[in-house]
This record gives structure tokens, C-alpha cells and sequence, in this order.
């Protein structure tokens, strides 16, 4: 019976609204009107998937990122990797946790691009203050640890080098008693 009164009103008010809709005057949308317009639109549209961006093809940063990520996490296994060129494998070997974790966060492209710019000659910090990389560096050799670390901590070779000169230490670096 409600529905009947309200098309009922609608009706009338209608009649007697047309001859201003004929000069131009109309009312204002309702906000559901202007919604089912909407969902209407959406639902008449075709969905097309977007398509894949095409991503820069970084293999370099892709292995040093993989030789990073052995070097951070020693506790995991990890396949058996391509060695790095001599150059890349000394850089890697320079760089502390906090730069083998950003190189892990970094996108391939700015560190392919740092990569390939350290071996043009560039000296320039790269993504995450990565220092540059050295085109004609040649990796230190040392021994793996029992616990799987691939170099000597920074102490040690500096205690070895003092050693080495002559120097021990005895509450400081002296010349060794004769």
C-alpha cells in the first residue's frame, strides 16, 4: 500500500513538474541514483587485466645479490653459485652486514646500474650507501672459519699485519723483547 502512495505522489508531481522540465529546470540527483548510474557504467565496461611491466633485465645485481645473501646467512643452504667476476667477489668481500643487507633490500636496476658504473671507474656511493665498487680489486684470500664465516674479522688481520711487522701486543703495540 506504501509503494502505491509513493508512485502515486511520484505521478502527480511529475504532471505537474513537466512543463519546468521543458525550460530547462531539472531536480538534483539523488546520491543513489548517481551510485546505480555508476555500478552500471563499472558493470558494462569489460575488466582487462593489466599488463605485466617489463622488468630491466639485471643479471649482475641478480648474482651479487644471491652472493650476498650467502654471505649474510650462513645458517641457511644455498645452491651452488656462479663465481663472481674478481672485481665484484673483493667488493663483496669488504662490505659489512649492514651493506650485504642492503644489498639484499635493493632493487635490481639501481644496482646493476652502481655495479656497472663501479667498473666504468665511477667512485660514487650506490643504493643504500653501498660503497663503490673497485674495477680492478682482486679478493683477499682467506680460510673459512669453523663456523662457516668466509673471511677473518678486521682485528684479526690487523693483529696478523702487526705481527707480521714485528709488533705485539703488551698493553700496547711495542717492538717484540729481544
Amino acid at each position: 500500500m506504501l509503494n502505491f502512495i509513493r508512485a502515486l505522489l511520484a505521478a502527480i508531481f511529475g504532471a505537474l513538474l513537466s512543463p519546468l522540465r521543458l525550460f530547462g529546470w531539472e531536480p538534483k540527483p539523488r546520491a543513489a541514483d548517481v551510485a546505480a548510474a555508476a555500478v552500471e557504467a563499472v558493470r558494462a565496461a569489460p575488466i582487462e587485466a593489466p599488463s605485466p611491466i617489463p622488468r630491466e633485465p639485471t643479471p649482475m645485481a641478480d648474482l651479487v645479490l644471491a652472493h650476498a645473501r650467502k654471505r649474510l646467512f650462513t645458517h641457511e643452504r644455498h645452491p651452488e653459485l656462479v663465481p663472481l667476476p674478481a672485481a665484484l667477489e673483493a667488493w663483496i668481500e669488504r662490505l659489512d652486514a649492514h651493506h650485504l643487507g642492503s644489498i639484499i633490500s635493493a632493487q635490481g636496476a639501481p644496482l646493476q646500474r652502481h655495479i656497472n658504473r663501479g667498473l666504468s671507474g665511477s667512485t660514487a656511493s650506490g643504493p643504500g650507501n653501498l660503497p663503490p665498487v673497485l674495477p680492478h680489486a682482486v679478493p683477499m684470500k682467506t680460510g673459512r672459519g669453523a663456523t662457516g664465516g668466509t673471511t677473518a674479522s678486521r682485528e684479526q688481520r690487523i693483529a696478523d699485519t702487526l705481527e707480521d711487522l714485528g709488533l705485539v701486543f703488551d698493553r700496547s703495540y711495542s717492538p717484540r723483547p729481544r
